[in-house]
């Protein structure tokens, strides 16, 4: 199989640049050969990748974070080229939430015996994401943190960006407009489009997501002022957010976010703009390679449960 490896060598506090050797070990040693190619600035995964579909290459690996991931998947969208991923980046939320090893090695086994499936994807905006797009809140804390502070920091620079966006973040009225029929509006201080259940380490927010079944889960927290606040978090934190009807949780195919004022939107981690925000889901637009153990298939015209 032909295939090209993409690697950002200051992913994971430039862990991806320590690593490349051993990752092409790895891969060599599992009967795996790639053409290497290094990203330096933004948009150069998603170029390389397009570039890769357009020149026959049958798979893609990539050797970084969920940010580079999600520009790769932007030049491969709607292509047969199969993506490979290599966890070298801060969260790497895709990895956990798929069941790819986080080691180098585990992760090479999955590319070497592990089984192509198709995916959705979410389009906010004319951008794909794999992972989520979120509105408010956590989009804040994204635009706040520095390259240069997240390089050296790693996950702790999102928990200063956190404290600081808690003490300044106010929120503001949404306006959600589900497949142009439910309309939901609130105040509201955060709302998240999840196409996996994953959020960032072991959290779920958008918990009852699953990337194979033709949906994306909207998740949305109304203010309830700053007691109400913490209690909406701890309970989503440890996973019950749903049950106790902390927040509103649909599930829909094309989802419209109007705010006033406009607020922030992250996609998979990254700065996406500002609001509104039009989304849809693109069903099956994207082959992966999955371990074998994982991520069993659901068809795509199943109902949205209540």
């Amino acid at each position: 199989m032909r295939a090209r490896l993409i690697v950002n060598p200051v992913a994971g506090q430039r862990r991806a640049e320590r690593s490349m050797h051993r990752l092409q070990r790895a891969l060599a040693d599992r009967g795996l050969s790639a053409d290497l190619v290094l990203t330096t600035k933004p948009g150069d995964a998603t170029r390389a990748a397009a570039e890769a579909a357009e020149l026959g290459y049958e798979q893609v690996i990539v050797g970084a974070g969920d940010g580079t991931i999600n520009e790769v998947v932007n030049g491969l969208a709607g292509t047969e080229v199969v993506l490979g991923v290599v966890p070298l980046g801060t969260g790497n939320v895709f990895a956990c939430d798929a069941g790819v090893p986080l080691t180098i090695e585990g992760a090479c086994q999955v590319l070497a015996n592990g089984v192509v499936r198709r995916v959705d994807l979410g389009k906010a905006n004319g951008r794909f994401f794999l992972l989520m797009a979120g509105v408010g809140f956590d989009a804040q804390v994204v635009h706040q943190v520095q390259p240069q502070l997240k390089n050296v920091l790693r996950g702790f620079a999102y928990v200063l960006s956190t404290l600081n966006a808690l003490f300044r973040y106010q929120s503001s009225r949404l306006t959600v407009v589900l497949d142009d029929q439910e309309r939901l509006e609130c105040e509201a201080w955060l709302a998240m489009i999840g196409n996996v259940a994953s959020y960032a380490w072991d959290i779920k927010v958008t918990s009852l997501a699953r990337i194979d079944d033709g949906w994306l889960d909207v998740c949305v927290f109304p203010e309830v002022g700053r007691l109400g606040s913490f209690r909406q978090t701890l309970r989503t934190l440890t996973g019950q957010h749903i049950e106790y009807r902390e927040v509103e949780y649909r599930r829909a195919r094309k989802i419209t976010i109007l705010s006033d004022p406009p607020v922030p939107v992250q996609l998979d981690g990254d700065s996406g703009g500002m609001t509104p925000l039009e989304v849809t889901v693109e069903p099956q637009a994207l082959r992966v390679i999955l371990p074998r153990d994982v991520m069993q298939y659901e068809p795509p015209n199943k109902e949205p449960q209540p």
